[in-house]
């Protein structure tokens, strides 16, 4: 494991997030469907990657987006996925609500509500760009004991005496032969190998690690785009619009709200005293906004990092927080922003995107990674929105290899002050 940003305000080698379209197009590429271009500047991105030279992790966000499903077009998202796999190999960053809740920690330890300790990961080497599943192993062994000898309890056993002979035998069994016998077929199930089943469950009916290690172990490799589109669309049984519709949701209620406030806002914007208002409800907009945000991590997120539901209601108690956790800055200051854009107040009124919901997503990385990348109106906005960070956004994909290369320069011109790496 490592964290995203270093000691000196950049990792080596530098953190590259990567907006979803510049995964779509890396897979047309492999599926043969792009231009020369675009192809060799696939092959740049990923030659950086492999030399080490940048890190390009995966997020829930971009998986979310990128893996849209229709049988008829299944090797565009197989060949999606590929891409994805080929430039973040086995890196990623936590889920939203577990980003949110490492900078809850970060903060309540600089108010004294929290004992200091190591900086949360917010990068993975495991691919965790997945909800927290800590869990999810928990009663495992139990529950393998319990169906064993409820097998054994049908059985039509011709007397007690067998009967109670065979619940000694299955008491006596160890349940790692269980597991072994049933790892080929739960392997087949996820499109995983037997080894990652044993390594994960079977060390867990061992007693080798615990279960939400175990659980991290299992995930890990079911995380592979690859694979995780197999299981999910086409091997596990279940509803399967869960993934393809969660950044779509936000995508569509940040649309109607905004129609909703264009429509609330004509009959004002022609006067100045009515664009005043406006301007003025904006400015105070982000406190509320910053505050809100504050309750998205779970209670398996906070549990993670040894905070309270208590312990976060005393944070948003705190006069200004909510300029200090970088989820807060990031949705506080860009709603306002888009806000501005689309209603005219800065110019001339623009599109109401579907995507701004998934983009404000996005950005909530912002914080967490040296370069960033947006379409170009989104990173416009982004900049206006917190110019601070304004430094690690990238519009233009084709820009994105000298930027790589002019972070690593910078990072070696710290390296040669601070006499070590950070």
């Amino acid at each position: 494991m490592r964290n995203a940003i270093g000691q000196h305000g950049m990792s080596i080698p530098p953190i590259v997030y990567l907006d979803t379209q510049d995964f779509s197009r890396f897979g047309d590429v492999l599926r043969g469907k792009s231009d020369s271009a675009t192809e060799a500047l696939f092959l740049e991105i990923e030659r950086r990657s492999k030399a080490g030279n940048a890190i390009f992790p995966a997020s829930m966000p971009i998986i979310g987006e990128l893996l849209q499903y229709d049988t008829r077009y299944r090797e565009t998202t197989i060949c999606k996925a590929q891409a994805v796999e080929r430039l973040c190999g086995h890196w990623g960053l936590a889920f939203p609500s577990r980003l949110i809740a490492a900078e809850l920690l970060m903060v309540a330890r600089q108010h004294q509500l929290m004992p200091s300790g190591p900086t949360p990961d917010t990068l993975s080497s495991d691919r965790y760009w997945y909800p927290n599943v800590s869990n999810a192993l928990e009663g495992f062994v139990e529950q393998l004991q319990g169906e064993l000898k409820s097998a054994v309890s049908n059985l039509q056993l011709p007397n007690r005496y067998e009967r109670r002979r065979a619940k000694r035998f299955v008491g006596k069994l160890h349940t790692t032969d269980a597991i072994r016998a049933a790892a080929p077929d739960f392997a087949a199930k996820f499109g995983i190998s037997v080894e990652t089943v044993m390594i994960s469950v079977g060390a867990l009916i061992e007693g080798r690690i615990t279960a939400p290690e175990a659980s991290r172990r299992l995930f890990g490799e079911i995380a592979k785009p690859v694979t995780f589109v197999e299981a999910y669309f086409e091997k596990v049984e279940g509803d399967r619009s869960s993934i393809p519709s969660w950044m779509r949701g936000f995508g569509d209620a940040f649309e109607n709200r905004f129609l909703d406030l264009r429509a609330q806002t004509a009959s004002i914007l022609d006067s100045e005293e009515g664009r005043a208002a406006l301007e003025q409800l904006l400015t105070e907009l982000p406190k509320t906004l910053g505050l809100g945000i504050l309750g998205m991590a779970d209670a398996n997120d906070l549990a993670e990092y040894g905070l309270t539901v208590s312990i976060v209601d005393s944070l948003r108690a705190i006069e200004g927080v909510e300029h200090q956790v970088p989820s807060s800055i990031i949705v506080g200051n860009v709603i306002p922003s888009y806000a501005r854009q689309v209603l005219g107040l800065r110019g001339n009124p623009g599109h109401i995107e579907r995507s701004f919901g998934g983009d404000l997503v996005h950005a909530l990385y912002l914080p967490h990674v040296d370069l960033w990348r947006g379409d170009r109106r989104f990173a416009e906005v982004v900049v206006k929105a917190v110019p601070h960070y304004a430094s690690r956004v990238v519009p233009r994909l084709t820009a994105l290899p000298s930027a790589i290369d002019a972070a690593l320069r910078r990072a070696d011109q710290r390296l040669d002050i601070f006499g070590h790496r950070s």
